[in-house]
């Protein structure tokens, strides 16, 4: 095909409405894009890879200039032009299956913000042009924005069909990603398709202002669907209409391999991702330079009353949900992480890279041992040794069925009993151990970290908390929690291992139930030692302050006894919506500790709905009202049950403590 007949069907006009020629070029890739921005616009890019430059045209603003490949990450390429007005340059482009998927500054809709953002794009010049072709159910996920001040991005998935030769097209409006066939009466929308060079328009059967055009694109010979325009589907409901970007795949891919990529992701951050059935880590730089992680579950598909190709992503705390898709070539997913604004990210997908989560980690067992972890995400196997060095267990990771993690045992096949969570520099779950000689299985619930304080006075940044214990072997108990403060520029520790009756009040220690340390560093490096003024070097308890995402956590697993304890000052955590899974160690006077996998969903109000996930049947071992208070832990009571229950809640962490006259519990949730 010839590039003027390219650039005519892309309708590519420049300032002069025509596009300047180009050095040609001997790769196959040199060519003139149709580029679809997260702007709701349409532009002409054309890559001259032979001279490293560029040119992206639009009918009212046009700009060119180089691009250079990232050293750091080969593949990529970043764009360097006249817009480039931040601190760290994040616009950048990777080429994938003959598409272009990055991100540019680009004019925000409705001049909301500064003049340039950056903003995610693909670029297109492989299209289906037979109406008949482009019949099919779709996965789009939408990114948007509006012109009033009050109403930030939105998004979510439109849920679109083509049918009758590619003459009518159906959408639900839901943001939800229902099939057409289950959208709620009164959201589905009817359009006309007709075509428009590479593109086609839809047409509102009953609004004729709602029109938008979209194309239907080959991406490594698997189909897209993609729009960038103004939406007014939701006029008739009072909403405004909106500009933005659609991007989908065909509603019935359904698969999610272990997938790795790089590209733009929301805030106009750019990094590399990580993601398979079950959890999404991306590691990205913003544009002020900061680095910025998103860890979120994925959760299972919901076919066939959901779309089959879209799963649902949870982001723990303080963030809103989104979605994702993704196929051989493409990783497309909406969403609002954790301090970062709703958006759209769109990376290339590859089967080769690193995991950002494989390496070495130091594991706190609830059996009161420690152990060296190494666990390989890219190679799927683990190992773990004791003290002393000795291998004590080794196998194969799989994807959970659900969300997270299984470790299986390579000697005794032997399985975790709950589920791994791995996220924010940590890992949670059982270790499938086998005792020697008999080879039977132990589960082991642990806490793995790999990032500790080593400096001493850093320690004095987690003043004050509650320390959480449990005991290993029959008999094991767990008394109530004991708070420490750690002052003196971390060389001192203050022990009170009285509480107040509602175990949260901010009262003064009793003489009789206050110990006072000193700590001292421990044997290697991030351990550290607590001991009575003028004991023997060594003794005291050794214990290590982790960084597990914004959390400071105190861990120690020594002499058969475990210990984790979290930050309690009252603006460490504001307790609200939240949902957690984790590992539950139970025991009691004449039971060993069983390991057990448990869920919880938190509320605004304080109150939280729990559930045993391994028990046969599932446990729903309480709804509780809990006790308000302004500190991050409340204690809550069974109805029809004796005991006493400690929840506590951190930014990334929640501890679980349950102490009945027949049972002890302990549980370690990880909000993602």
């Amino acid at each position: 095909m010839q590039e003027d007949a390219v650039v005519a069907k892309a309708g590519g006009a420049g300032p002069d409405d025509a596009l300047r020629p180009l050095v040609q070029s001997p790769f196959q890739r040199e060519h003139t894009y149709q580029f679809f921005s997260a702007n709701g616009t349409q532009q002409v890019l054309r890559l001259d890879f032979q001279s490293r430059r560029f040119e992206l045209l639009g009918a009212s603003a046009s700009v060119s200039g180089t691009f250079s490949e990232d050293t750091a990450e080969p593949g990529t390429f970043l764009f360097a032009s006249e817009r480039d007005k931040v601190a760290y340059n994040t616009a950048r482009f990777r080429m994938a299956g003959g598409a272009v998927i990055g991100a540019f500054p680009v004019a925000p809709a409705y001049a909301m913000g500064p003049p340039f953002e950056i903003m995610p794009f693909i670029a297109l010049n492989s299209f289906v042009n037979d109406a008949a072709s482009i019949d099919g159910s779709y996965a789009p996920l939408e990114t948007n924005r509006t012109a009033r001040a009050d109403l930030p991005s939105g998004g979510g998935v439109i849920s679109t069909e083509i049918t009758d030769g590619g003459t009518r097209m159906t959408t639900c409006i839901a943001s939800t990603p229902y099939p057409i066939t289950y959208c709620p009466s009164g959201l589905t929308r009817g359009y006309t398709v007709r075509q428009s060079g590479d593109l086609w328009r839809a047409t509102s059967t009953s609004d004729n202002q709602d029109q938008f055009e979209f194309a239907i694109a080959l991406i490594g010979g698997e189909r897209i669907f993609v729009s960038a325009d103004t939406f007014r589907d939701l006029k008739s409901l009072g909403a405004p209409e909106r500009k933005g970007l659609r991007i989908g795949v065909p509603a019935g891919s359904d698969a999610w391999p272990l997938s790795f990529g790089a590209g733009a992701t929301v805030g106009g951050a750019w990094g590399r991702y990580a993601l398979d059935g079950t959890t999404l880590r991306v590691d990205a730089v913003d544009t002020t330079g900061q680095p910025r992680t998103i860890d979120a579950r994925v959760g299972e598909s919901m076919a066939p009353y959901y779309l089959p190709a879209v799963r649902a992503l949870t982001f723990g705390a303080g963030a809103y949900g989104g979605y994702a898709i993704q196929n051989k070539t493409l990783y497309i997913a909406w969403g609002a992480p954790a301090g970062m604004p709703a958006g759209l990210s769109i990376a290339t997908a590859s089967g080769t890279s690193t995991d950002s989560r494989t390496g070495d980690y130091v594991a706190f067992g609830l059996d009161g041992q420690r152990y060296a972890m190494h666990l390989d995400f890219d190679a799927r196997n683990y190992s773990v040794s004791d003290s002393a060095g000795a291998i004590v267990g080794s196998g194969t990771v799989h994807a959970g069925a659900g969300w997270g993690y299984e470790l299986r045992d390579a000697a005794s096949a032997g399985r975790s009993s709950a589920t791994l969570s791995a996220f924010n520099g940590a890992v949670i779950g059982s270790l499938p151990l086998a005792d020697h000689p008999s080879g039977a299985i132990r589960q082991v619930p642990f806490v793995a970290a790999r990032e500790f304080v080593t400096a001493q006075q850093a320690l004095s940044a987690l003043p004050m908390l509650y320390a959480y214990w449990f005991s290993a072997g029959q008999g094991s108990s767990n008394p109530p929690p004991v708070t420490q403060t750690l002052g003196a520029a971390g060389t001192a520790m203050s022990v009170c291992a009285w509480l107040p009756p509602d175990g949260v009040s901010s009262v003064p220690c009793p003489a009789q139930g206050l110990q006072n340390l000193i700590v001292t560093p421990g044997e290697q490096a991030g351990a550290w030692r607590a001991s009575a003024p003028g004991a023997a070097p060594g003794s005291g308890e050794e214990f290590f302050v982790a960084r597990i995402g914004k959390d400071l956590v105190y861990l120690s697993a020594q002499g058969g006894t475990f210990k984790i304890g979290l930050d309690i000052s009252p603006t460490s955590r504001t307790w609200g919506m939240m949902s957690t899974s984790g590992v539950q160690a139970t025991a009691s006077p004449a039971m060993d500790p069983i390991a057990q996998q448990f869920a919880c969903i938190g509320y605004n109000a304080g109150s939280l709905d729990c559930m045993r996930l391994m028990a046969f049947p599932a446990d729903d071992f309480g709804f509780f009202e809990a006790i308000p208070s302004t500190r991050p832990v409340r204690r809550a009571t069974f109805l029809d049950k004796p005991g006493v229950y400690t929840f506590h809640q951190g930014r990334t962490l929640m501890v679980m403590q349950g102490r009945t006259p027949a049972l002890y519990q302990l549980g370690i949730g990880m909000l993602p």
